[in-house]
């Protein structure tokens, strides 16, 4: 029988092979026995052990005593020690070390920061498949940390990486397919591999397989599967999903709707500092849908979302401030936040802070803002700049512009400047005195709902000024003053239903040609319990205080002035000047003219001693020089009766 001759070095080499499987199956058991060791924190057998092995130049063994000498793990600790080991177990081969070494590297852990180490490393752990280092060695070409930026060897390592089941790797490899990076932009595959991330538990890709779902982008749009998927990020701690599913909530978008519900989850993602978030808590305490309203706490939301640059929430913030909702009214703080809504883009803000500068007397500030706004036509602001002209407040007193921009709000139908407008042409301030038109802006103003403007309709049908007199009209028109909110018209109301009563039972209205033997009834204002009465000073209409204990008629300097841009008071009408005294007993120098004319109840009174103070807005009073030449008087609730003989 033949048998087959069998070439030496072929079997020496079977020998060896079969020795070097021994060794393997046996170096794998002590492996197995150090790690588990290691895992039940019997560090004393662990060390035993790994110095036993390392001895016979076990790499395992050599990394394990690295870590115990790390971390003081049953010895002393000793770092330098550590890492010896551990570039010995690394330089040995094996790949946990190397990337152990490597993170120590990229980090700058005990070693000075040195991408290049870091990269030899990872790649010689990630060569011999090593996940964590195919993870790390994907994220150093993205950055371009320690080698060139390089996505598309990012993607090829990251890619390694997540077909391990790196859920990391799998995410980024997500990011990837839908941003196009590294790779040409595929949707599909971009949700697949967030749903691996995801079904592993990673929050942000379980938040971007609920985006990709609630948008259908790389998978068929579902509301409901997008709600489950928001929701297990949010209760993992995303806060993105808190805020997402607060939303779903509210507007019951893939889920029930429930305002109880979003408020709490818009709660958590506030209480971990999203902003618009927080803006969302602060609106739902606001207007108390699915919390209980509170002004305090709404305020307080909003000012953390501003904080943060929320612009809208600073809004609300100046807004809150301005109006002293929810928090002490503060004029500078108003400012402060509604320039900073302004500064990111909010032009709805500007005409709030126009009217907190204007609150704060900075008249200044707040005429260049209504500038602006009145160029871009805004009819609110044209009526401001209307009165600002009129009354001298942040750029010098003008008539004509005042007229010029009341009547451009009123051409818009702006209810207030329609209501100023019908003054100029009742009084005949700066125009024709026409109380006819004056009549018919009143009533334009009154029917748009200024409680001013209804006022002063009501005094015109009362009066027959620019229409027939109508007591019925008079008494109508001040009672939508007062459902207005207007105070003077509450309090005149009772005492113009009597008037008129007593006009219906006399038969005829009261007089407006007055004889020597006759009774004026004027129908006060009063206001903060002062009594005014509608007088004219050389034609022009003004309300004055009635005073008795004044000894002239007093004017202030801007009502002066407005007499004298009409030609109404001249130098040759200034008779000196005097000291008076004031209540307080404090001295005033005023200048002394002489008025013409006095009209008070369709009686004139001519050459009337008048002063006029420094003051711009000094009060108006009708003093004893006007009131003793008036006759007897007496004064019935709002009504001043004249008794001429």
């Amino acid at each position: 029988m033949a048998v087959m001759k069998i070439n030496k070095s072929i079997l020496l080499f079977i020998v060896l092979l079969n020795a070097l499987n021994v060794i393997a199956q046996q170096a794998s058991s002590v492996n197995q026995q150090l790690e588990q060791l290691y895992e039940k924190e019997d560090y004393e057998a662990t060390y035993e052990l790994a110095t036993k092995e390392s001895e016979n130049n076990n790499s395992y063994a050599i990394f394990i005593l690295s870590k115990l000498y790390y971390n003081g793990n049953g010895i002393s600790e000793n770092k330098e020690k550590a890492m010896s080991l551990l570039q010995q177990a690394a330089e040995n081969g094996l790949s946990s070390a190397q990337y152990s070494l490597g993170w120590h590297y990229c980090e700058g852990v005990f070693f000075p920061q040195n991408y290049a180490e870091a990269m030899k490393w990872f790649r010689k752990a990630a060569e011999q498949g090593n996940s964590d280092a195919q993870y790390h060695l994907g994220s150093m070409y993205e950055r371009g940390e320690g080698v060139n930026k390089n996505l598309s060897e990012a993607f090829r390592w990251y890619m390694k990486a997540a077909e391990q089941g790196d859920s990391d790797a799998q995410f980024n490899i997500g990011v990837m397919y839908e941003n196009g990076e590294g790779v040409n932009k595929n949707l599909s595959e971009a949700f697949r591999w967030y749903m691996k991330a995801a079904e592993q538990g990673d929050i942000d890709a379980q938040y971007n397989v609920g985006v990709m779902y609630n948008t259908g982008e790389g998978v068929v749009e579902s509301k409901v599967e997008a709600f489950k998927w928001f929701m297990k990020a949010a209760e993992n701690g995303n806060v993105n999903a808190q805020y997402v599913i607060g939303k779903m909530f509210y507007f019951g978008d893939g889920v029930a709707q429930n305002k109880s519900e979003a408020f709490k989850w818009f709660m958590k993602a506030a209480e971990e500092g999203d902003k618009d978030a927080q803006f969302n808590v602060g609106v739902m305490f606001d207007t108390g849908e699915g919390a209980v309203q509170n002004k305090s706490e709404a305020f307080k939301w909003y000012n953390k979302a501003a904080e943060q640059g929320n612009t809208v929430a600073q809004y609300n913030v100046g807004i809150m401030y301005y109006n002293g909702i929810g928090v002490m009214k503060n004029s500078p703080q108003a400012i402060y936040w509604l320039e900073k809504a302004v500064d990111r883009g909010d032009n709805d803000a500007r005409m709030p802070l126009a009217l907190a500068y204007a609150d704060n007397e900075d008249y200044f500030q707040a005429f260049k803002i209504f500038s602006k706004l009145a160029e871009e036509g805004d009819a609110t602001a044209e009526f401001f700049l209307g009165l600002y002209y009129e009354n001298g407040k942040g750029i010098q007193m003008d008539i004509q512009k005042a007229i010029q921009w009341y009547t451009k709000a009123a051409e818009k139908e702006h209810r207030s400047a329609l209501a100023n407008l019908g003054r100029f042409y009742e009084i005949g301030i700066g125009v024709d005195k026409d109380e006819k038109k004056a009549f018919t802006l009143y009533k334009q103003a009154a029917e748009k709902g200024s409680s001013y403007g209804q006022k002063m309709l009501a005094f015109a049908y009362y009066e027959g000024t620019g229409t027939p007199k109508n007591g019925d009209l008079a008494i109508y028109w001040m009672g939508k003053a007062k459902e207005n909110g207007d105070k003077g018209a509450e309090e005149i109301l009772p005492t113009l239903k009597n008037l008129v009563s007593y006009d219906k039972i006399d038969g005829e209205s009261l007089p407006n040609e007055v004889g020597t033997n006759s009774t004026i009834t004027i129908l006060m204002d009063k206001r903060n319990s002062v009594y005014y009465v509608p007088c004219k000073i050389n034609g022009v209409k003004a309300d004055f205080i009635f005073d008795t204990g004044a000894g002239a008629i007093s004017l202030s300097s801007d009502f002066a002035r407005r007499l004298i841009a009409q030609g109404l008071l001249s130098d040759d009408d200034v008779t000196g000047q005097a000291n008076t005294i004031n209540a307080n007993g404090s001295t005033n120098n005023v200048i002394v003219v002489n008025i013409k004319d006095v009209e008070i109840g369709g009686l004139h009174l001519y050459n009337i001693k008048a002063t006029i103070k420094e003051q711009q807005n000094a009060p108006l009073l009708l003093g004893q020089s006007a009131i003793e030449k008036l006759g007897k008087i007496t004064i019935d609730g709002y009504k001043l009766i004249i008794h001429r003989k």
